[in-house]
């Protein structure tokens, strides 16, 4: 079962949203959407995975999306 997240960009690293997604599918995460213009990022990773795990560099905060979760499959 995937666990769906949130994460938002630092100000700072919109430039690099792009790379800052690809590392997130490195560390195992399905990216579902990259929206630069507001600075976030949304995807799932399998369950098992802690999310705090997921909040590299260049991500200001990261949370389960409970609201849109589902809709994203």
């Amino acid at each position: 079962m995937a666990i769906y997240f949130i994460a938002s960009v630092k100000n700072n690293h919109l430039d690099d949203i792009q790379t800052l997604a690809k590392q997130l599918e490195e560390r195992g995460c399905r990216i579902n959407l990259i929206t630069k213009m507001l600075g976030i990022i949304s995807g799932s990773v399998e369950d098992g995975h802690a999310i705090d795990q997921l909040k590299i560099d260049g991500i200001d905060k990261i949370e389960i999306d409970r609201k849109l979760g589902p809709f994203n499959q």
